[in-house]
């Protein structure tokens, strides 16, 4: 077995106990901007941690706020909706752009509430990565189909988000024309 596949296990392993918070487990009081960045980041490191790249920055989250894609603070506090905001932008930013994340957020929440839009989020996005995790774990035994396997590993996982990601455009598309034919018609 190489190096990269002994730390791909690793990480395998880690991935299947990792755990996004539920909205009851995310904080109850108003945060300052260096406490939300601090737990933003504790959160999603195992998930978007694997550059040099800030997970989330101060100014991410001023402008995510002009945008209206998340509630403005309250006196430059942060409360949960804002944290549960936070999450959801930060890993879906890596696959979709800001507009289509900002309809599927008004989308989903305003078909199960915050809270519920939220949890649901989060066990999708527990039940997509282990489905990435089996997909690699069935590699074939034969050593050189795995050899050829992980050599094209990335490649499938790519094309994997890719279709995922025009797949959620289509849906959220068609859902905000539905969603605004049903408003027209009350």
């Amino acid at each position: 077995m190489s190096e990269t596949e002994e730390k791909l296990i690793v990480w395998t392993d880690e991935l299947q106990q990792y755990r996004l918070p539920r909205w009851e487990e995310l904080p109850d009081i108003e945060l300052y901007m260096d406490q939300v960045i601090t737990l933003i980041e504790r959160y999603l490191s195992p998930l978007v941690g694997q550059s040099d790249n800030k997970v989330i920055t101060p100014a991410m989250i001023n402008n995510y706020v002009k945008l209206g894609i998340m509630p403005k603070p309250n006196k430059k506090r942060y409360e949960r909706i804002h944290m549960a905001h936070l999450i959801v932008i930060t890993i879906l930013k890596q696959i979709l752009l800001i507009p289509d994340i900002k309809q599927g957020i008004l989308l989903q929440s305003n078909i199960n509430g915050m809270s519920q839009a939220y949890d649901l989020f989060c066990q999708e996005q527990e039940t997509a990565i282990a489905t990435m995790v089996k997909k690699y774990r069935c590699l074939p035994e034969d050593p050189a189909s795995q050899t050829v396997q992980l050599d094209r590993l990335g490649l499938h996982m790519a094309c994997l988000s890719f279709a995922g990601k025009i797949f959620t455009e289509k849906i959220i598309f068609l859902r905000m024309q539905e969603h605004t034919i049903i408003e027209k018609k009350v």
